[in-house]
């Protein structure tokens, strides 16, 4: 109902008005007064309007068409002074008072409900969506809006205070974003199907596809600078709380943030001044957030310092997105994260990112297409410390301008490069990146088991890399090369049975005594005798260069050299406390060196994840 006191007519001067309204809404009258001074040629009003709880989604069928979402309730508030005049020049316009937007409900409509683009003469569903966005309340006041011919629209809030909120972030079973659908209908059918037909498998969860999808978009195209000139004295956030769901993913995944609380100063359109920032709330009930630091989101680019935390984030309830991609469940584990983001005046960004993983633990395999099929596992190993703890700096830097440039998909690029790490470098992540390659193999000396000063260096550096990373295990490859080593074989073995002599013969025996002895009683097929058939004494290099020829050296001796060698290495990192579970000995090898050079005799490491 309404009731106008006294108007103007056509052609009058601007006149006393005054209007009431009341539109019933169960059981309370929603009402709307305005008094003040009405003209209609040129138009021209002003006076005091009040709004009390004004059902704007009464009006929501005469546009809903023009809307991707359903507004189901929404009430207004304003008590304050307007003024309108149709000049000449343009339309000015003033307002000063205070506002509220209160009991809000927005719905995601289906897909199918969208508006199309054009207009269509084929009916619109009003099939009911998800629930998208509600909030108890939002106070705005004292509010000023100034707009004159040629100029720039001005709004000025003194304070903003919202309570309540309620968002829910969905990535559907195509693998879009709720908003992103709200923002922008879907492309047509034959589009998205040639799309589906040629776009290859996905290879990172889809909440961070979606992430970085929406980064590279915002680079790529930019919104322009706000249409009007805007200033907030500060924002107070309370009670908020942001769910999240991806039906993208199977099982599917969701999570919380709850008890987000927070404020934001001052901020204006007019200079990239930064307001001061801090926000804080819980993630899945547990895990404690807390963002603090400067933004002013009003400007393009938007003028940004922020110092973000998350701790004991639960890492099982991440299960979906570990089988999908890593090919294992998640059995236990807790995430935190450090990270700190600036964008500068030119829209140069730079990301700090800092993830640090608690007792990482995987579980089942997963048969999963999507996975990779680089070592998880192994890479996870290699970065534990000796607690059970990743620490994992990813620094990111790059342009908003530059469309290409993508927060999420650097991330992903440095997670991947992980992993290609501990394929093509897994020594060097064993070692934390700091002189990991020398620790492959250990070397040793030709013909022997006996360790160079380099062997003896390598293995003390891999034990203390595997006292580090207590999930690593090593499997030990013994190697000879029957070419290379032959004469340093043989001439071995005279060593040894000279060492065994001298237990025999009388101390302080010459090496020529021990040879001589040696040489009389070892039965040589082709040693040289006299007449008489006695043994000829010969000079002692001659006696010593038959004795070698006769030391078999073959590769039955040479695959013994090499099992003796992984034993030695074991032995050595047994000695310096690796447990016996985490050794293994594969089986030894013969190494083919073409004219028996360009070879160090040695045994390989290879490394596993448990």
């Amino acid at each position: 109902s309404a009731r106008v006191r006294r108007g103007a007519g056509p052609g009058a001067g601007p006149g006393p008005a005054r209007a009431t309204a009341a539109a019933n809404a169960g059981a309370r009258a929603d009402t709307l007064s305005w008094q003040g001074t009405l003209g209609l040629q040129p138009l021209h009003a002003q006076g005091r309007l009040r709004l009390d709880r004004f059902p704007a989604h009464l009006f929501a069928p005469y546009f809903a068409h023009a809307l991707p979402v359903a507004l189901v309730r929404a009430e207004l508030g304003w008590d304050g002074r307007f003024s309108v005049l149709q000049a000449t020049q343009g339309l000015a316009a003033s307002a000063s008072g205070s506002a509220r937007v209160d009991d809000v409900r927005v719905l995601a409509l289906p897909e199918a409900a969208l508006p199309a683009s054009a207009p269509s003469p084929s009916p619109r569903s009003d099939a009911p969506g998800d629930e998208l966005l509600t909030w108890r309340s939002l106070a705005l006041g004292p509010l000023q809006f100034a707009m004159t011919p040629g100029a720039r629209p001005s709004l000025s809030i003194g304070q903003a205070s919202l309570d309540g909120l309620y968002a829910r972030l969905v990535v559907t079973e195509q693998g879009r974003l709720n908003l992103q659908t709200v923002a922008s209908p879907p492309a047509p059918a034959s589009a998205s199907a040639s799309a589906s037909a040629s776009a290859p498998a996905p290879a990172a969860p889809a909440a961070v596809e979606v992430a970085a999808a929406a980064s590279a978009g915002q680079a790529a195209s930019a919104p322009p600078d706000l249409p009007l000139a805007v200033s907030v004295g500060q924002t107070r956030l309370s009670q908020g709380r942001i769910d999240f769901a991806d039906h993208f993913i199977r099982p599917h995944y969701s999570a919380a943030l709850t008890d987000l609380e927070g404020t934001l100063g001052a901020v204006s359109s007019q200079t990239r001044s930064m307001a001061p920032l801090h926000l804080q709330g819980h993630a899945e009930g547990s895990a404690a957030l807390e963002i603090d630091g400067q933004i002013n989101p009003t400007v393009r680019p938007p003028a940004l310092d922020i110092h973000a935390r998350a701790t004991g984030l639960e890492l099982a309830p991440l299960s979906p997105y570990a089988g999908k991609y890593a090919g294992y469940d998640i059995e236990r584990g807790r995430l935190s994260l450090d990270v700190r983001y600036r964008i500068a005046a030119d829209g140069r960004l730079q990301a700090d990112n800092r993830l640090v993983l608690e007792q990482l633990t995987f579980g089942q395999a997963v048969d999963s297409p999507q996975a990779t099929k680089l070592p998880v596992r192994l890479a996870v190993a290699l970065l534990k410390d000796r607690d059970g703890v990743i620490d994992i700096d990813l620094p990111v830097s790059g342009s908003l301008d530059d469309p290409e440039f993508s927060v999420g998909g650097v991330i992903l690029r440095l997670l991947l490069n992980l992993l290609v790490k501990a394929v093509t470098s897994p020594f060097s992540l064993l070692a934390g990146g700091s002189g990991g390659s020398s620790l492959g193999s250990v070397d040793f000396q030709p013909g022997t088991a006996a360790f160079t000063p380099a062997g003896q260096a390598a293995l003390a550096k891999l034990a203390q890399a595997l006292a580090d990373r207590p999930a690593v295990t090593v499997t030990i490859h013994g190697d000879a090369d029957p070419a290379a080593e032959r004469a340093a074989y043989q001439q071995q073995a005279i060593e040894a049975a000279l060492a065994a002599e001298r237990a025999r013969e009388p101390a302080g025996a010459t090496r020529e005594q021990l040879l001589r002895a040696l040489y009389r009683r070892t039965d040589l097929p082709d040693k040289p005798r006299n007449l008489f058939g006695f043994a000829k004494t010969l000079p002692g290099p001659e006696m010593e260069a038959l004795l070698r020829q006769q030391v078999p050296a073959g590769d039955e001796a040479m695959r013994a050299l090499a099992l003796q060698r992984s034993l030695q290495v074991r032995r050595a990192l047994l000695a310096a406390g690796v447990p016996a579970t985490r050794l293994f000995l594969a089986d030894p090898t013969l190494h083919r060196a073409e004219g028996g050079a360009g070879w160090t005799p040695q045994a390989g490491l290879t490394l596993q994840g448990r």
